[in-house]
């Protein structure tokens, strides 16, 4: 009956369907939710309520007056978002896209001629490749609907060769339109896997006319699909003022510019993840076994001591079953006796080979800073320093190990089920051997660890490390070298029960499959536990202690509110106090910076029109110690006031807030009140006219315009200046409604004058 069902496509794709809502099974139960920050619910709640006004409201930014804004983009996760309940969309949009990987790669694998059972084990591993389904802390579900749809592009370009026609073509572009618009620059690089992968297949018939009929469309058309993401970050590319949080500012010195596009390298030892999973820890910040390594360091902290001494909240493992499985297919494909394979010939090798060496190049450019010569590339390639993070590099290194890892499977089965062949016996009892020895230098590692135990003490001592985080590193590192031996012996176990069972009882075949995978799944979800984190979302809404001052407010309903914390905060209360307490947040870029990095961001606040005006009528900011202080001090120190600071002590239900004086021991985060904000309605009775948008801008960045009393306009607006001597004397505005479709004000002048709702 296994057979049977182990055989079944059918069968495959329930399990490749059902699988991630079973590992997500506890965002379904009521009130609960995972953990995330990037995309939180806040974000996802804004968004919505915009979209719900119609794209005039979401588009109606300062891109269309040539400065940046808020990108008019058309998304797929855009039109989710307006479509869904933003609630609906946090419990079911991570397992959907994981769901969508499994099964695009699984009808890939098939297409290129894998085995059914093959074919599943190769969407396995897809599914729940490391670096996608581990990022959930950081709230990325955009990058794992990339990983959802990447098999797609290369089915599309499989056919487009194959076939002949512009269907694939078409696919393809698709593909990268989503990619692209989820991550820009993750979504480029993973499209450039995808040219080659078009150029490699064609590479006899370049000279043809069919490829190039089939290049110059589908450049064409993946052009006019993403040419809104091109047109909205223009902006940001060619001007100076940009946010450092998109491009380095122009005048920043060229070492400065390196750093920041360099600093998330991948680590060339962490290679060793691929091998033993949780070596190196799991995510920054993790109380039991805390992430060791060398990802996200701040350039020059090993000198300094400044900034971050390392960051990463994801793992870039495969797992051991899909490493194991990829050596084999590495061997595979460029041994001459086993690159042939009986249902896709020497083709299917060949794809091995492509794959294996587009793998070995991204691997090398997501070593970053640690790869000689990059900076070379870096230098070279027109826009490639605005391509932060040479780590996502490595997400196309992980979709080369998967299907290398199907290759190296589609090889054993053959070799198993091929009948009494010396040759292909030979080669599954040297890969059990290999399995082996890799097993037991794993098991005798954690003797090497302690014996050298005292240097590892001294060595992270010296990067401030404490000794009790250093225990929990050498358990660590223990740990994970003895459940890798486990897991190799057993992958040579299972090849040596198969070598057994080939010619005796043929019929017990599949359970070797079964376990396999069943190994594989097991070994992911242990690695997934350490990323995932539950939280009952009904039991933080009543006010939280930070937010209590703010929520008291008689005008909160139309105060903005500022804030920067923690990603444990954003977590125990970002994501629903603000929308339950219907206050609105203005997002200042990623809380995971140091504050150092925030002082440029308000620098350049004192001389960007956007930026500036984003803080006009800000009621109240929330923000850690370091950076408000930052934020006062390129202000007027009279326009904020001190409200009160915070000390937060760690805590099962996220930690224990207690409000303290000013500048007190402990103190954390302080919430500060700005004086004389401006009202989201003004009614001005004068207006001046600038002639062309450099004045305007001019204008706002001199401080010699009241804002309470005259209103800034361009001459295509149409708007006209009242005439002299009959401006307003009495006048006033209050907002006596403020929903999410509806403002209701109530306005007077004794003359003619303008209502401005100063709001987006």
């Amino acid at each position: 009956m296994l057979t049977a069902l182990f055989h079944r496509s059918n069968f495959h794709r329930f399990v490749l369907l059902v699988l991630p809502f079973l590992i997500f099974w506890e965002n379904f139960v009521p009130g609960r939710l995972v953990m995330t920050s990037d995309l939180n619910i806040v974000n996802m709640t804004l968004l919505h309520e915009s979209f719900k006004q119609g794209w005039g409201a979401h588009w109606a930014s300062a891109w269309w007056l040539g400065f940046p804004g808020v990108e008019p983009l058309i998304s797929l996760e855009l039109l989710l978002l307006w479509l869904l309940p933003p609630i609906v969309y946090a419990k079911f949009s991570i397992p959907v896209y994981m769901a969508i990987g499994g099964l695009s790669a699984y009808l890939f694998g098939r297409r290129v001629g894998f085995h059914p059972a093959v074919a599943f084990l190769f969407a396995l591993g897809w599914e729940l490749v490391g670096s996608s389904v581990t990022d959930i802390p950081g709230g990325h579900h955009t990058r794992q609907l990339m990983f959802g749809v990447l098999p797609l592009m290369y089915l599309g370009l499989w056919n487009a060769y194959r076939q002949g026609n512009f269907r694939g073509v078409v696919v393809a572009a698709l593909v990268v339109w989503i990619m692209v618009t989820a991550i820009p620059d993750s979504g480029a690089l993973m499209a450039l896997g995808g040219v080659c992968f078009f150029v490699w297949l064609n590479r006899r018939s370049l000279l043809g006319a069919r490829f190039w009929r089939q290049s110059f469309w589908g450049t064409v058309l993946t052009l006019l699909l993403c040419s809104q993401m091109f047109l909205s970050f223009i902006p940001y590319w060619t001007n100076a003022d940009a946010s450092p949080d998109v491009q380095p500012s122009k005048a920043q010195d060229p070492q400065e510019k390196w750093e920041w596009h360099t600093q998330w390298s991948f680590a060339p030892e962490e290679i060793l993840e691929l091998a033993a999973p949780g070596f190196f820890g799991w995510q920054s910040g993790s109380p039991d076994s805390p992430y060791w390594g060398r990802v996200g360091r701040t350039p020059g902290w090993e000198t300094h001591h400044e900034g971050l001494r390392n960051f990463r909240i994801d793992n870039p493992t495969t797992g051991t079953g899909v490493c194991a499985l990829a050596l084999v297919g590495l061997f595979a494909c460029w041994s001459r006796r086993r690159r042939g394979t009986k249902e896709g010939g020497s083709g299917m090798a060949e794809l091995a080979r492509f794959f294996s060496v587009l793998g070995a190049a991204t691997f090398l450019l997501s070593l970053g800073r640690y790869l000689p010569g990059y900076g070379l590339i870096y230098d070279l390639m027109p826009g490639f320093h605005a391509w932060r993070n040479p780590n996502k590099f490595f997400f196309a290194t992980s979709f080369c190990v998967v299907f290398l890892a199907g290759f190296g499977a589609q090889a054993i089965v053959e070799a198993v089920t091929g009948g009494p062949d010396a040759a292909g016996r030979r080669f599954v009892r040297n890969a059990a051997i290999g399995f082996w020895i890799v097993s037991a230098a794993l098991a005798i590692a954690p003797l090497v660890v302690l014996e050298f135990q005292h240097d590892l003490f001294m060595g992270l001592s010296g990067q401030y490390w404490t000794p009790s985080e250093i225990d929990r590193v050498v358990s660590g590192m223990i740990g994970s070298l003895l459940r890798a031996a486990f897991l190799w012996g057993c992958w040579g176990g299972l090849l040596a029960l198969a070598l057994r069972w080939q010619e005796g009882r043929p019929r017990f075949l599949p359970w070797v499959g079964f376990a396999w995978a069943a190994l594989l799944v097991g070994e992911m979800v242990f690695v997934v536990s350490h990323y995932l984190s539950f939280f009952d979302y009904q039991k933080i809404l009543p006010p939280h202690p930070m937010l209590r001052c703010v929520i008291e407010d008689q005008k909160r309903e139309v105060s903005r509110f500022k804030m920067i914390v923690t990603d444990q905060l954003l977590n125990s209360f970002y994501f629903f106090q603000i929308p339950y307490h219907h206050i609105q947040s203005i997002d200042i870029p990623a809380s995971s910076r140091t504050p150092d990095d925030y002082r440029q961001y308000f620098e350049q606040m004192q001389s960007h029109p956007v930026l500036m005006w984003e803080l006009g009528n800000v009621r109240y900011v929330l923000a850690q110690r370091a950076v408000a202080d930052q934020l006062a001090a390129m202000y007027r120190t009279s326009r904020f006031e001190w409200v009160t600071d915070f000390t937060l002590e760690d805590g099962p239900d996220g930690g224990c807030i207690t409000e303290v004086s000013q500048n007190a021991p402990g103190s954390a985060y302080r919430l500060l009140r700005l004086r004389h904000p401006l009202s989201r309605s003004l009614v001005v009775p004068s207006v001046r006219v600038a002639r062309n948008s450099d004045e305007l801008f001019s204008l706002m960045k001199s401080g010699q315009v009241n804002f309470e009393k005259t209103m800034l306009v361009l001459p295509s607006s149409g708007v006209a200046s009242p005439q002299p001597g009959t401006a307003a004397k009495k006048y006033g505005s209050e907002i006596r409604e403020y929903g999410n479709d509806r403002i209701v004000v109530d306005a007077h002048s004794d003359q003619p004058a303008y209502l401005l709702l100063n709001d987006k």
